[in-house]
């Protein structure tokens, strides 16, 4: 354990037979004079009878993906990784309905009743995002083998709250449209390289007439 003391950094341990002298118990911690300081937390309590939406973002993860060789425009096995990462949020967070992913992002639906850390956003980021991130590194030598990973990913989250069903399935075919714009934005940049490499393909890859 790290403490920090008239700007010293000291390192303590801490024994089971043993109290450390400047340990309190949490009851007088709560009945201390800093106790005011608890007043400037956020209520940041998600309303009642609302989908909660977390959405994860993998953080600068055009360089990610280059620096660690992913095929393009996809590469099955980070996309492997990703579904094996949202699942295990699922298995830790019952409360989590559905889960949809594509590229470098994915969205965790949270049922309408959920009261799963009293509702605070602040919880729900922090803990699909952990679980997810650390999921992804746990689970890399299972779709990656014997390549390195670099360096640990970072993913960054938001909540949304959607009151109606019509508003989650708005949301989802909105994420579902963009999936499908990138997409085709892939396609046809790998389309364009094949092309400036091979000009004689340019007749293949021209569309048809309807």
């Amino acid at each position: 354990m790290l403490l920090r003391i008239s700007g010293w950094l000291c390192a303590t341990r801490w024994r089971a037979d043993r109290k450390c002298s400047l340990a309190l118990s949490s009851s007088a911690m709560a009945k201390s004079k800093f106790e005011y300081v608890r007043g400037f937390e956020t209520d940041d309590t998600c309303l009642r009878n609302c989908y909660i939406v977390v959405r994860l973002d993998g953080r600068n993860f055009h360089k990610f993906a280059e620096q660690h060789d992913f095929a393009k425009p996809n590469d099955d096995r980070a996309l492997g990784l990703m579904t094996r990462s949202a699942r295990s949020v699922m298995e830790a967070l019952e409360d989590v309905v559905v889960a949809y992913g594509q590229s470098d992002e994915y969205s965790f639906v949270f049922k309408r009743s959920s009261n799963w850390f009293k509702r605070r956003a602040s919880k729900l980021m922090t803990h699909v995002a952990s679980q997810f991130s650390s999921s992804y590194v746990f689970y890399w030598r299972d779709f990656f083998g014997e390549q390195e990973l670099l360096y640990p990913p970072g993913f960054d989250g938001r909540v949304v709250l959607y009151p109606s069903n019509q508003n989650l399935r708005d949301y989802l075919s909105w994420r579902q449209a963009d999936c499908e714009s990138l997409f085709l934005d892939k396609r046809v940049v790998r389309d364009s390289a094949a092309q400036l490499k091979n000009p004689d393909m340019s007749d293949a890859l021209a569309p048809s007439a309807c």
